[in-house]
């Protein structure tokens, strides 16, 4: 994976009480484009304004008849940061041309937590997400049918039997110290709480305290000078990064446990690592690591104007289905995709049965192709009476070749049947999916530029509040892949661009654009030397010329430079005019618009100069 601009969980930069901003992560390598964790769930909202949220309850058309009674739920969240201007400005007190992005989620898991009793058991059990790339995930599972009426009886009586905690995961790269430690990982793993013969689950928080307060206790030897993790954050950082280490070659992501829902993390079998002994790890050389973001929602609250205004059969359908043979079997399939994919023709899944002789001695192939909004699809395979259900999911797409059309086949999975999700890492393409926040779409539309060796001419996609993301689909083994971006304006303004960037998933906002923002200016004035005090009015370029949009500066002989602050709500009118300020006359004329980004050197002239 490549490290360069990843965010860096080195020294992050943390407000986390009840109305700080969050923590945000520098770019790892260098650069001023950092990233904000999300600290918030929503129901993610489809092209027609409507949440993204559907349970569909289905009755065979006679009682006691298959199929079973059954509900269908599917629900997309969306992982959201709330305090990007406060982080912003808290970057910018560090580097005046910092530019913010909200990290998206790469999976986890989610389940529901009960606000009563008497929920059943199936709603409380714990689903793997499938993410889109653009923080939104995708949740769609099959529920028993007194599950499936206690959520409609909820969404009907604006009640809340259920919240939604999602366990996710963020990749950056983890915290560097100047030691090597070594130790025997099956001597380890073991007084970290794994076991043998299965796979434990534990909570991230107490591996990190064993790793901070009882580093001396582990079977864990520090070669060279301990001294980077003597200090209180020292000690802090060889914790964390050694439980990122842990969990990327010792671990798996794990969904929480318990009503307080702490974090946790797998850890494999003692006998996966019995055989390794002696390993060294170098804790200055970077990782790719995951780390978790916990987020909750009460998506029947969420949920509750949606209903109160259009009604509840918006998100409730009833579905009647007619008697079916012996050995039918019913799949419903969904894609967790951007709804535009720029660079297909299609793409879908082949669900298999595989032979099963003497009964059924042929496969039995359907196949699902995904259509936005929905990209969902219900299928039905007829197997051999009797017959327990055991498919694969075979993941396609279709795309131009040089001659033509070309089908390129994902790696097939088993999964037993009834609900199955797929997410864009699930097919045989590189998706590189890009999102504009509303607060930019409704200054400008962007276009975004994706260049990579070989390709015949960019791939391009226009961004617009009708059409907010996509996702470009590049060939498998493309490389050196690049983007670009412009914005146009609405109304006036020129367009400003970003600086071609290597491709990844991408959240525009106009928070990623230097331009929006506070900014700063070093004003340094030349006076005459019998002139004790020169002063000067500036104006930001947005605020209309009258007497509550202007600053007024004083120079003097000692104090010839200081700075000026100003914010820029758009990144269309980023600038600022400076003007001599004239005691008793007509104000002096305002200058050309300046840049945000350079100094201003100015030579102070006396009053009947400046008002000339």
């Amino acid at each position: 994976m490549e490290l360069i601009g990843l965010p860096d969980f080195h020294a992050p930069l943390r407000d986390e009480g009840p109305s700080g901003w969050g923590c945000a992560y520098w770019p790892f390598g260098g650069g001023l484009h950092c990233f904000l964790a999300p600290d918030a769930l929503e129901l993610a909202v489809r092209a027609d304004g409507t949440p993204d949220f559907k349970l569909d309850i289905l009755r065979p058309f006679a009682p006691g008849l298959p199929p079973t009674p059954r509900g269908v739920l599917d629900i997309s969240l969306k992982a959201v940061c709330r305090g990007t201007v406060g982080a912003l400005n808290a970057l910018r007190g560090l580097r005046p041309d910092a530019t913010i992005e909200p990290v998206a989620p790469v999976g986890g898991f989610l389940r529901f937590l009960a606000a009563s009793r008497g929920v059943p058991a199936a709603l409380l059990e714990p689903v793997q997400l499938a993410p889109n790339g653009l923080g939104a995930v995708r949740h769609a599972r099959e529920l028993p049918l007194d599950a499936a009426l206690l959520l409609r009886e909820g969404l009907a009586q604006g009640t809340s039997p259920l919240t939604v905690l999602a366990d996710l995961e963020i990749i950056g790269v983890a915290p560097r110290l100047s030691i090597r430690v070594r130790f025997d990982p099956a001597a380890l793993l073991a007084e970290l709480g794994a076991q043998r013969g299965r796979r434990a689950v534990v909570a991230r928080n107490d591996i990190v305290a064993r790793f901070r307060v009882d580093r001396e206790r582990l079977p864990l030897e520090v070669l060279g000078a301990a001294s980077p993790i003597d200090s209180d954050s020292g000690a802090t950082e060889f914790a964390e990064a050694m439980t990122d280490l842990v969990r990327l070659r010792y671990g798996s992501a794990a969904p929480s446990i318990g009503p307080t829902g702490q974090p946790c993390l797998a850890l494999v079998g003692l006998e996966e690592v019995a055989a390794e002994g002696q390993v060294a790890w170098d804790l200055a050389q970077p990782a790719p690591v995951p780390r978790p973001v916990q987020l909750r929602l009460d998506p029947f609250a969420a949920l509750g104007a949606s209903v109160r205004r259009s009604g509840i059969e918006t998100v409730v359908s009833e579905t009647t289905i007619p008697p079916i043979p012996l050995g039918l079997v019913t799949v419903d399939v969904a894609a967790n995709l951007p709804s535009r994919r720029v660079g297909l023709r299609a793409i879908g899944a082949d669900i298999i049965a595989p032979p099963r002789p003497p009964f059924r001695p042929d496969a039995v192939v359907k196949t699902a192709v995904f259509a936005p909004p929905e990209d969902k699809a219900r299928i039905s395979l007829q197997l051999s009476p009797g017959e327990a259900p055991a498919l694969a999911v075979h993941p396609f797409v279709w795309r131009d070749g040089q001659s033509g059309p070309v089908r390129l086949d994902g790696a097939a999975r088993t999964f037993p049947g009834g609900m199955l999700t797929l997410g864009i890492d699930d097919f045989p393409v590189v998706f590189l999916p890009i999102e504009a926040s509303d607060d930019l779409l409704a200054l400008a539309r962007v276009v975004g530029r994706c260049r990579w060796d070989g390709s015949a001419g960019p791939l391009e996609v226009e961004l617009t509040r009708a059409a907010a993301s996509a996702a470009l689909a590049l060939p498998p083994g493309a490389t050196n892949a690049t983007f670009e971006f412009e914005a146009m304006p609405l109304a006036q303004g020129n367009a400003i661009r970003l600086a071609p960037m290597p491709a990844r998933p991408i959240r525009l906002s106009i928070a990623s654009f230097p331009e929006f923002g506070a900014h700063s200016v070093t004003v340094t004035v030349a006076l005459p030397p019998d002139m004790p005090v020169a002063a000067f009015d500036f104006r930001p370029e947005a605020l209309p010329d009258e007497p509550s949009s202007v600053t007024t500066l004083a120079f003097t002989q000692t104090r010839p430079s200081r700075s000026w602050v100003w914010f820029a709500a758009s990144p269309f009118a980023a600038g600022y005019r400076w003007r001599h300020h004239v005691d008793g006359r007509a104000p002096a004329p305002w200058s050309e618009l300046q840049s945000p980004f350079q100094a201003l050197a100015v030579q102070a002239l006396r009053q009947e100069e400046a008002a000339a």
